[in-house]
C-alpha cells in the first residue's frame, strides 16, 4: 500500500500508484505535512495546524492522538525500529514511546524551532534538522542531542538523508546540499552544477544514487556522493519538488507542489504523472465560455478544460511556461486570458489547444484578476497595479494613477462602464474614465483586504474580504453596509450571482446564499473545503474551484456544492435545524457519505415517535427536509422540546445522528 499525504487529505494506492482513492474519514484538518508509518502498519499523520491523527485500519479511519503535545503545525514525523515516533513541530520535537498515546517533548537546542526533517543510519543514530537551528544528532534513541553545525554555512536546514555507507545529506534553504561523511561531525558544501540552492527534498537509491529536489528547478541527481550533480527534469512539468521518496523495485516518487505525483523507473531519467484519483488540486480560478465548457486554472498543474459538466478533465498546457496560475478570463469572442504567478500573461485563441506569451508593456508578472467592458478593453490586475489592453491583449499599458495599493485580488466592470478594483490592505477604488483615474471608496467600509467583487443586475456592488465578511453598496460605492447576517465564516474570497439574482460566496470553510440580496446568510453545505472560485454555467450549475478538493459542482443553482462524479461529502451528518428555536415551520439539512436509506423522525420528550419525515433510499449528498410542527395524524403539536432522529443504513454501516429542536407557539 502506498499512502500520499496532500493538502486535500490523504490518498491511498493499491496499485502501485496507478489509481488512487481519499481516505479522509475522521480527519478535522486535511492539510497533511507528513506520514509515517510503523512496524505493526499503524499509521500517523502530521498536520498544519491540528496535530497528529493515528489510523489502525490502513488509514480507513483516523483518530486525533495529542495528549501532551503543545504545539499544533507538524512538519516532519520518524519511527524508529522499536516504534519510538518522532513529531518535527513549529516549536522543537516531540516524542512518544507508546504508540501516539501520550507525547512528551524533547529538551533540545531547537525547542523555539521548526523542525522540519529527520533521518536515521543503519547504525541508529538520529539526526533532526531546522530552520535556523541546523542539525542535531542522538546516539541514545532520542534522550540526549548535540548540536552538529561544523561547516554548515547554512542553518535552515529543510531535508535530511543518509546513505548506506552513512554519509550525511542536508539540504537547505539558500545554501544547497552539503554532506557529512563523519557522522556530521563536519560538513561540506555540494552544490557543483546545481542551479538553485533551495533545497526542499532529498532521498537516496540502493545503489546509494542521491536525489535532490529544488523549488522551481526541479530534481538533480548525483551518484558521487553529491560531489556532482545533473539536472533530470524530462516529464516532469511541476519543477517544485516537496518530496522525494525511492521504495525498492516501485521506483522513485515526486510529489509536487500543486502538480501531484511523477514516477520514474529508469533512475530519473524520465518523470510521468501517476495521478488518477489524486483529486487534491487547488484551483484558484474558474470560466465558462459561450458552450458552457469549463476552464480551471490551478497552482501547479496548469490549465484544465472540462467538456462534460466537469465530469472529466483535460490538461490543455501547450505553450504555457509556467504552472503556477491564479486567473482566468473569457471574453465575448471566447478569447482565453490566463493570469500566472510569475511569468505574467498568457492568451488561446484557439480553445485553449494553445497558448502564447502576451506581456508587450507588463511591467509586472503576477496576475491576480482580470476584467472587460462592454467595448472588450482588457484590464488585469497584478501584485503591482493594474494594466489596460485595447487590443485584445497584443499591449498592455500601467494604469495606477490614484492607486495608493496596487496589490489588486479583484476587479469587477458595472453595467456603465465604471470599474472597481478590491485591494490587499486598500479597501475598494473606483475608475469613471476607463481606468485613467482612481479614486478610493472606503466608506463605512471596515476592512481592506478585498478578496471578490460583484456587481448585480441592479448595479449594486458587494465586497468579499479576508475576515470581515461581506459589505454592500446601493451607491456606486459611495458608501458601504456590512451584511454578514448568517454569513459564520467571514474569509469570502468569491462572489457570484445566478440569473435569478441569487448570491453565493465561497468561503475559506464551505459556501454560502444569500436569496434576498445579501441581507441574510444560509451555509448551503456542511464541507469545510476553502472554495477560492465559483462559476455558474447557462443550466445554472454552480462550480468551485477549491484548496485541495478539485472543482465542485451543484445540480443546480440553489442546491448544495458536491463533487463532480464523486460525491464530496466527508461524513454522515446531521445540521442544528434551522431557524431554532421556530414556529411553525423549520428546515432540516443533511449530508450523505454514500447513498443509503435514510429514515428522519421527530420525538418527543417521552421518547414517543410523533412524526416520521423521511423514510427512504437517498443518492450521496446534501439534502434537507422541512418540519410544519405536526404529527403523523396533521395535527399540530404543542410547544416544547422535540428530537430530530435520523437513522442512516448504508455499505459502510449504520448511523444514527440526533437533534434537539424548540418549538414555540
Amino acid at each position: 500500500m502506498f499512502f500520499a499525504g496532500t493538502n486535500g487529505g490523504i490518498f491511498l494506492s493499491n496499485d502501485n500508484s496507478e489509481t488512487w482513492i481519499r481516505k479522509n474519514k475522521g480527519l478535522i484538518n486535511t492539510d497533511i505535512r507528513a506520514i509515517a508509518a510503523n512496524s505493526g502498519n499503524v499509521l500517523f499523520a502530521g498536520t498544519y495546524g491540528n496535530k497528529i491523527f493515528r489510523s489502525t485500519d490502513n488509514g480507513e479511519s483516523w483518530t486525533a492522538v495529542n495528549t501532551g503535545l503543545t504545539k499544533y503545525f507538524i512538519l516532519s514525523l520518524l519511527i524508529i525500529p522499536d516504534n519510538t515516533i518522532f513529531a518535527g513541530t513549529n516549536g522543537g520535537i516531540f516524542r512518544s514511546k507508546d504508540n501516539g498515546d501520550s507525547w512528551t517533548q524533547i529538551n533540545t537546542s531547537l525547542n523555539e524551532k521548526q523542525v522540519y526533517s529527520f533521518s536515521i543510519n543503519s547504525e541508529g543514530t538520529i539526526f533532526a534538522g531546522s530552520d535556523g537551528g541546523g542539525v542535531i544528532r542522538s546516539t541514545d534513541g532520542g534522550d540526549t542531542w548535540t548540536e552538529i553545525n561544523n561547516g554548515l554555512t547554512n542553518l535552515k536546514i529543510r531535508c535530511l538523508a543518509v546513505n548506506s555507507s552513512g554519509v550525511l545529506f542536508a539540504g537547505t534553504w539558500g545554501g544547497g546540499v552539503f554532506h557529512s561523511a563523519d557522522n556530521g561531525d563536519s560538513w561540506e558544501q555540494a552544490n557543483t552544477n546545481i542551479t538553485n540552492k533551495i533545497v526542499i527534498s532529498l532521498t537516496v537509491n540502493s545503489n546509494d544514487t542521491v536525489f535532490a529536489g529544488t523549488d522551481g528547478y526541479g530534481i538533480y541527481r548525483s551518484a558521487d556522493n553529491g560531489d556532482s550533480w545533473v539536472q533530470i527534469n524530462t516529464g516532469l512539468f511541476n519543477k517544485n519538488v516537496l518530496h522525494l521518496s525511492f521504495i525498492p523495485t516501485k521506483g522513485l516518487f515526486a510529489g509536487t507542489d500543486g502538480a501531484g505525483i511523477f514516477k520514474s523507473t529508469n533512475n530519473g531519467d524520465s518523470w510521468a504523472p501517476v495521478n488518477n484519483g489524486l483529486t487534491n488540486t487547488i484551483v484558484y480560478s474558474l470560466d465558462i465560455n459561450s458552450s458552457d465548457e469549463l476552464f480551471a486554472v490551478t497552482y501547479g498543474a496548469g490549465i484544465f478544460r472540462s467538456q462534460d459538466n466537469g465530469d472529466s478533465w483535460t490538461q490543455i498546457n501547450t505553450g504555457l511556461t509556467n504552472p503556477f496560475l491564479y486567473s482566468i478570463l473569457i471574453n465575448s469572442n471566447d478569447d482565453l486570458f490566463a493570469g500566472t504567478l510569475g511569468n505574467g500573461i498568457f492568451r488561446s485563441t484557439n480553445n485553449g489547444n494553445s497558448w502564447t506569451e502576451i506581456n508587450t508593456g507588463v511591467t509586472n508578472t503576477f496576475f491576480y484578476a482580470f476584467a472587460h467592458n462592454s467595448n472588450g478593453v482588457l484590464f488585469a490586475g497584478a501584485y503591482g497595479g493594474i494594466f489596460r489592453s485595447t487590443d485584445n491583449g497584443d499591449s498592455w499599458t500601467e494604469i495606477n494613477n490614484g492607486l495608493t495599493n496596487t496589490v489588486i485580488y479583484s476587479l469587477v466592470v458595472n453595467s456603465s462602464d465604471v470599474l472597481f478594483a478590491g485591494t490587499g490592505g486598500g479597501g475598494v477604488f473606483r475608475s469613471i474614465d476607463n481606468g485613467n483615474s482612481w479614486t478610493q471608496i472606503n466608506t463605512g467600509l471596515t476592512a481592506n483586504d478585498i478578496r471578490s467583487l460583484a456587481v448585480n443586475a441592479s448595479g449594486e456592488i458587494f465586497a468579499g474580504t479576508a475576515g470581515k465578511g461581506v459589505f454592500r453598496s446601493t451607491d456606486n460605492g459611495d458608501s458601504w453596509t456590512e451584511i454578514n447576517n448568517g454569513l459564520t465564516i467571514k474569509n469570502v474570497y468569491s462572489l457570484i450571482f445566478n440569473s435569478d439574482g441569487v448570491l453565493f460566496a465561497g468561503t475559506s470553510r464551505g459556501s454560502f446564499r444569500s436569496t434576498n440580496n445579501g441581507d441574510s446568510w444560509e451555509e448551503i453545505n456542511n464541507n469545510t473545503a476553502c472554495i477560492y472560485s465559483l462559476a455558474i454555467n447557462s443550466k445554472g450549475v454552480l462550480f468551485a474551484g477549491t484548496r485541495g478538493f478539485g472543482v465542485l459542482k451543484s445540480a443546480e443553482s440553489t442546491t448544495g456544492i458536491e463533487k463532480s462524479k464523486n460525491n464530496l461529502c466527508n461524513s454522515f451528518t446531521l445540521e442544528q435545524n434551522y431557524p431554532n428555536p421556530f414556529n411553525p415551520e423549520t428546515t432540516i439539512r443533511y449530508q450523505l457519505l454514500d447513498n443509503a436509506n435514510v429514515n428522519i423522525l421527530i420525538f418527543n420528550l417521552q421518547g414517543m415517535e410523533i412524526k416520521k419525515l423521511l423514510a427512504g433510499y437517498k443518492n450521496a449528498g446534501y439534502h434537507s427536509i422541512k418540519w410544519n410542527g405536526k404529527d403523523n395524524n396533521g395535527m399540530s403539536v404543542p410547544s416544547g422540546q422535540y428530537f430530530c432522529r435520523m437513522e442512516v443504513k448504508s455499505k459502510d454501516g449504520n448511523y444514527v445522528l440526533t437533534r434537539k429542536m424548540v418549538l414555540i407557539h
